[in-house]
């Protein structure tokens, strides 16, 4: 069974046109204790209220309509952070280091290790809930620290804060 880790609630995502492998990776999720949603193209996806709410997700590269790396990079342009694994029975070199370069957690090959599997999967369920823990705040610079270190001394205060900045800058924290 995978750690409890996070909210067992949000689930881990599988995006696969193969609807066994949907089946086959749900059920050993979900066997080791975990919450699954499956979708057969990253439109399926997409049109899912919990798109932005999956603990992580396991996501093809050869999908009807829109590929697995379009889908990363959508869903980085709209600021969805959620830790990805790239699940495909056709991948090459260049494509896994474009998939790590923006920002996936492991590029695994079918048939998978499901060890190899779990392991990449409990990575990303505790990086997301590391990113929880801290609010989503990610951010390691001085001028970051500095901000992050006023809001905690006027955090017990009751007043009403502006937040302004450039759009993408996260002023939603």
């Amino acid at each position: 069974m995978i750690a409890n880790r996070g909210d067992m609630r949000r689930p881990v995502c599988i995006v696969d046109d193969d609807a066994s492998v949907r089946e086959a990776v749900g059920s050993l999720l979900r066997s080791a204790g975990l919450t699954v949603e499956t979708f057969g193209s990253a439109r399926e996806f997409l049109a899912s209220p919990r798109r932005d709410a999956p603990s992580c997700l396991v996501l093809d590269v050869e999908l009807p309509g829109q590929s697995g790396l379009d889908l990363q990079q959508e869903l980085i342009k709209g600021n969805v952070r959620v830790p990805i694994i790239f699940l495909t029975g056709r991948g090459d070199i260049p494509m896994s280091v474009r998939a790590i370069r923006a920002g996936a957690l492991d590029f695994l090959t079918k048939p998978v290790d499901v060890d190899q599997l779990l392991g990449a999967i409990e990575k990303g369920i505790a990086q997301d809930h590391g990113a929880l823990q801290s609010g989503g705040v990610i951010g390691t610079s001085q001028s970051w620290r500095d901000v992050l270190a006023q809001a905690a001394k006027v955090a017990p205060t009751e007043t009403t804060t502006l937040l302004s900045g450039e759009s993408g800058t996260g002023k939603e924290v």
